[in-house]
């Protein structure tokens, strides 16, 4: 039996990086989505797939990570709270109308949805990916649309839980705000050098999409809610 060399502090580093997929993945595809976002799609889709993550794992990594940092983010309560005096306010009248409970049922509802807020993306992305096809047929298929959309709200989420890292210590319902506003001028940034379109239709792009995913969350939210309020009574 041939005999290892001595184990170095190099490579446990070197194991320990390609455990995390950092050696020339998650990090590596992240600085270069910010830096290179075309000429990185490009060379994925077209040259190279094994220069950077595969965009699924550099997404469901992304989504497992912001899950836990966003629910230890002390900003992340307050945004809940925010959110539930805002529902009992809006909500009010109408449970005095029909007297029936839906402030209860609908901020639990609520705070589900926003502890795994990530996740409805990833559910999103196939229809996401489906309007970007639909836009921008001739550049891509339908699949390189779903590997582009993936490495995109990769980059989004990726960026949302290194600003949570950052403002850790901070405590204030606008932090969430401030963060999200972030990801979105990112998405459209993405969008405007991935598919080389002008502000306006990256914009507008990003619109569509928000749209489907807020669509999609209401869905959830309101249909948690009445199971709530179904196995309460």
């Amino acid at each position: 039996m041939n005999q290892l060399p001595r184990l170095t502090v190099k490579e446990l580093r070197n194991e320990t990086l390609k455990f995390f997929n950092l050696e020339k993945g998650i990090a590596f595809t992240y600085v270069s989505m910010f830096k290179k976002p075309f000429e990185t799609i490009k060379t994925y889709l077209g040259f190279d797939r094994k220069k950077f993550s595969n965009p699924l794992n550099y997404l469901l990594f992304g989504i497992a990570v912001y899950t836990i940092m966003f629910r230890l983010h002390p900003s992340f309560k307050s945004f809940v709270e925010f959110a539930q005096k805002a529902n009992a306010k809006s909500l009010a009248p109408l449970e005095k109308l029909f007297d029936v409970s839906i402030i209860v049922p609908m901020n639990q509802a609520q705070e589900i949805y926003f502890s795994y807020q990530n996740i409805f993306y990833l559910i999103s992305i196939p229809i996401m990916s489906i309007i970007t096809f639909w836009l921008f047929k001739k550049k891509y298929n339908y699949a390189e649309n779903l590997a582009i959309n993936s490495f995109v709200f990769g980059t989004t989420i990726w960026t949302s839980v290194i600003l949570s890292v950052v403002t850790l210590f901070l405590n204030s319902f606008i932090v969430i705000y401030i963060i999200m506003t972030i990801s979105i001028l990112l998405l459209i940034y993405l969008y405007h050098k991935i598919f080389q379109i002008n502000w306006y239709k990256a914009l507008g792009t990003m619109l569509l999409v928000y749209f489907i995913t807020t669509i999609v969350g209401m869905f959830f939210q309101y249909g948690l809610a009445i199971y709530f309020s179904i196995t309460a009574t």
